[in-house]
């Protein structure tokens, strides 16, 4: 899973994992936003805190949907 080779430091894999989830979570946070760019910073927000936290260690065995909604929800 990219979530893991994140983990693991392999290079590619947060971009694998950011096209995995990017247009998902872009709808959801437009959904609660309304506004495309606001949609689109609360995206790069997310993405970049599940970065940190997974390339630092403190992603822990969550399922990694509901751990990015939560992370898109907090920033929206």
């Amino acid at each position: 899973a990219p979530a893991g080779r994140v983990r693991r430091g392999e290079q590619r894999a947060f971009e694998e994992f950011y096209g995995r989830y990017r247009d998902r979570l872009h709808r959801y946070c437009a959904s609660i936003l309304r506004q495309p760019e606001d949609a689109e910073e609360a995206v790069q927000s997310t993405m970049l805190g599940a970065y940190r936290a997974l390339a630092g260690g403190e992603f822990r065995a969550y399922a990694v949907r509901p751990w990015l909604y939560r992370i898109a929800h907090n920033q929206c």
